[in-house]
């Protein structure tokens, strides 16, 4: 036969039980919160040697495979301001400028922009540009 549990065990065992939550969460976060400024600030990016990273940083641009073993990442680059496309090797992390936006830029004539293609390729390999202002449903 079943017996009952008296009310007052049954509501002492559930304060102890939740007591213990509280205790264990403020344990674990050691009491401290970031600051504004050390989350999303001009802290944060000097703490990350200057560059947009932090809580909201940037996330990798991966933008296709080349091969079996190589993706392709968009990078900007901080000191051109202009868009490089890396290719990384899946296995080791190695890698190599695949195509530099700046250099194909200067070899293009006046009014064609690399970066902003009229169109690409499923891979974003392959792009078609046109001088700006143009269309490309002409």
């Amino acid at each position: 036969m079943i017996r009952s549990v008296h009310p007052l065990v049954t509501a002492s065992f559930l304060l102890l039980v939740s007591l213990s939550f509280v205790d264990a969460r403020q344990a674990g976060s050691g009491g401290k919160n970031f600051t504004y400024q050390q989350a999303f600030g001009r802290a944060a990016r000097e703490y990350a040697g200057g560059e947009d990273t932090g809580i909201l940083g940037r996330i990798p641009e991966i933008t296709g495979w080349l091969d079996d073993q190589t993706y392709l990442e968009t990078r900007l680059d901080p000191g051109s301001k202009t868009h490089k496309l890396i290719a990384v090797n899946a296995s080791d992390g190695s890698e190599r400028v695949f195509r530099d936006y700046a250099e194909l830029r200067k070899r293009l004539p006046e009014g064609f922009d690399v970066e902003r293609p009229a169109a690409r390729s499923s891979g974003r390999v392959k792009r078609a540009v046109q001088p700006s202002g143009g269309s490309a449903s002409n």
